[in-house]
């Protein structure tokens, strides 16, 4: 690409000279392009029910084992041109190459969410639709698109599924970007030179694949090395029905994993697992932790990292307290404790948050309702049948665990990039347990008193039907158990 900056020089600095005076044409006509889509956004139809893809670990073995020459590195003739490649599957080669478009459509806007995150806060996510413009490059009607994926290989296996790789030019990317960050400079008070330095950045991201690998997927790591990912806000249908409508109205912070035993007894100062002897066991998920411990440590995490503890117990100081100060029966004052919503230390998630990240959020259809998400059977099934032991190569349960917990992250991550959301152990909410209210829900919790809290997910040795994102289970509040775990979220 001449008009792009070589290889190792400083890309935040520099900028094509069609971007640092005026917009070029073909810039301008994909500024109105775009803000045409932004326009009717709102109106339009969402797309027509596609196929579902193939489990990612389908995608991710026939990378390796059919392709690993196209998607490590461009072809040999490619050499004065950048190409950035997606993967896709389908019973058809159609099918197939709609879905490795929309791989590539999906990798570049959340490596430009990645860079425009950095920038802004906003509650509202605007940069959430930009996933609209490079999911459905042609989603005008006409010969105009804002960009074209073209074949690269094709290949049918022997179940009869179809493979495609894709290649888009970077620059043609690049333009697309180029004309969405243009569209949002005003509204969101970006300056000239900030939009520079973004495609700057993110055309570093995209010319180095295995940079965005590290950059735009790299989880958040607290300062002692707690991992978390980012939820997006957004709508759910928690039963499948409109009135099961439930809306997160900001996004949050997730635990990559569940809580280990190596963390518990870093913070604790003990380990209470029952399988604390086990080979390699600091990086089994702890468990037998009761909600009220669940409680204490994530206020004495938030202490130890400098945020403020969530949590308040009447008579309770959570920077002395103990593991043994922890009540081993039902206590009015943890039963009744407050929380403050807004703080930004580490608490529970919610019940209806941990629903919502399990589902996957939004991250297969952005800014839209995610309302078929309720019926998955673990977290990260991404069709209805189980095909290839999907269900085994996602989540730890009876089948699969050998009577035991495993180590955490070791099964395949969800949407989200969340792992063992279905399975290992089960996970402490906030909420109290009782029935979900019959309506449409803005960041609910139960509020309701009652002798039990609220678990999610299914355990190591739960039977499959308990892996469903739907499925909810209650606990004791000052019950240790070994099948009992936790999994913390923050601002």
């Amino acid at each position: 690409m001449n008009n792009r900056a070589p290889s190792g020089s400083s890309l935040r600095a520099w900028f094509p000279p069609a971007r640092a005076g005026r917009v070029s044409l073909a810039t301008a006509c994909l500024v109105a392009t775009v803000l045409f889509l932004v326009a009717c956004a709102s109106t339009s139809e969402a797309p027509g029910t596609q196929e579902e893809p193939r489990p990612e670990a389908q995608l991710t073995r026939v990378a390796r084992e059919s392709y690993p020459s196209w998607v490590e590195a461009p072809p040999r003739e490619d050499s004065q041109e950048e190409y950035f490649f997606g993967l896709g599957s389908g019973t058809s080669q159609a099918a197939a190459q709609e879905r490795a478009s929309q791989d590539i459509g999906l990798q570049v806007s959340r490596a430009m969410r990645s860079h425009l995150s950095l920038r802004t806060r906003d509650p509202q996510r605007f940069f959430l639709d930009i996933s609209d413009h490079f999911l459905h490059p042609q989603a005008l009607s006409g010969e105009l698109a804002l960009y074209s994926p073209r074949v690269r290989e094709h290949h049918q296996d022997s179940a009869g599924n179809h493979w495609v790789l894709a290649a888009t030019r970077t620059d043609a990317l690049l333009d697309v970007a180029e004309a969405i960050l243009w569209s949002y400079r005003q509204p969101f008070g970006f300056s000239r030179e900030t939009l520079k330095e973004i495609l700057a950045e993110l055309e570093t991201t995209l010319t180095r694949r295995d940079q965005w690998v590290l950059e735009a997927e790299q989880p958040w790591v607290s300062p002692l090395g707690f991992s978390f990912r980012e939820v997006p806000a957004g709508t759910f249908l928690r039963d499948g029905s409109p009135a099961g409508e439930t809306r997160i109205s900001r996004p949050f912070l997730m635990g990559t994993v569940p809580v280990t035993q190596e963390q518990f007894t870093l913070i604790m100062g003990v380990n209470p697992s029952h399988f604390s002897d086990a080979p390699d066991s600091g990086r089994l998920p702890v468990e037998q932790v009761s909600w009220y411990d669940a409680v204490a440590f994530a206020n004495k995490l938030s202490i130890a990292e400098g945020l403020d503890p969530l949590y308040r117990v009447e008579g309770v100081n959570f920077e002395t307290l103990t593991y043994q100060d922890i009540p081993l029966a039902p206590h009015e004052a943890w039963d009744a404790l407050t929380v403050d919503w807004f703080g930004d230390g580490y608490r529970l998630p919610t019940e209806m948050e941990w629903m919502w990240a399990a589902l996957g959020a939004d991250a297969l259809n952005p800014r839209k309702v995610n309302s078929q998400g309720s019926g998955q059977r673990f977290a990260g099934e991404r069709g209805a049948p189980d095909e290839g032991g999907a269900m085994a190569d996602h989540a730890w349960f009876n089948s699969n665990s050998g009577g035991t917990p495993r180590p955490v992250g070791t099964r395949l991550p969800n949407q989200l990039g969340l792992h063992d959301m279905s399975g290992n152990v089960w996970e402490w909410t906030h909420d109290f347990w009782g029935p979900l209210p019959p309506n449409p829900l803005e960041d609910y919790h139960n509020q309701e008193p009652s002798p039990l809290r609220t678990l999610r997910g299914g355990g190591w040795m739960s039977l499959s039907v308990n892996l469903a994102v739907a499925n909810r289970s209650e606990g004791v509040p000052h019950f240790r158990y070994y099948g009992y775990g936790l999994r913390l979220v923050r601002p």
